[in-house]
């Protein structure tokens, strides 16, 4: 009982469930780096230190987009939609994004899901319109995006039911770890 008390407070902080909004606390984040029993469909549940970790391994643009993706978990900012969000995460790398998420989609390369690195996009078809959202993906199967109910900044993971349904396409802006050569229609 205590565990699912505990995991309420969490999404709650973390913005999963209901819609409130606010900056990550020590606690909330102590909460969040002890991850629930059992395996997920993707591996181990992603902690802050382990997502941190990965990012301080990463290209230096990769490093500062999830660096400042992390740093703003729990942050709300009137009139910030998720392709905004995007374009911030790309501007505090020193990268140019396009503005919308129709042009998000539109750029870069198209990949598969299990070729995802921090830093690519991920996109979500909620409505019947083809596209509707876009996240960052930070890793271990984790990814940052803005919210339009809650309209703040949130993690979630690709393969919780909500997301995993709507999870439509993958882009790729920047280089890709294992290539040198940056990626056709995206930023260098």
């Amino acid at each position: 009982m205590r565990w699912r008390v505990g995991m309420l407070a969490l999404m709650s902080a973390l913005g999963i469930a209901g819609s409130g909004c606010h900056r990550l606390t020590a606690r909330d984040a102590r909460l969040y780096e002890t991850p629930p029993p059992g395996p997920t469909r993707t591996g181990a549940t992603p902690t802050l230190e382990t997502l941190r970790d990965a990012a301080a391994t990463q290209p230096a643009a990769r490093r500062r987009m999830i660096e400042f993706a992390l740093d703003r978990l729990g942050s709300r900012e009137p009139g910030l939609d998720c392709s905004r969000w995007v374009q911030r995460c790309y501007d505090a790398a020193g990268l140019d994004m396009p503005r919308d998420t129709r042009s998000q989609l539109a750029g870069g390369t198209a990949l598969s899901t299990p070729l995802l690195e921090p830093g690519d996009l991920v996109f979500f078809a909620f409505r019947a319109r083809p596209v509707d959202h876009v996240g960052l993906y930070t890793g271990n199967g984790a990814f940052v995006h803005v919210s339009s109910s809650a309209g703040c900044v949130q993690l979630a993971r690709l393969d919780a039911p909500e997301f995993a349904a709507a999870h439509v396409a993958n882009r790729r802006w920047i280089a890709s770890m294992s290539s040198a050569n940056p990626v056709s229609g995206g930023v260098p």
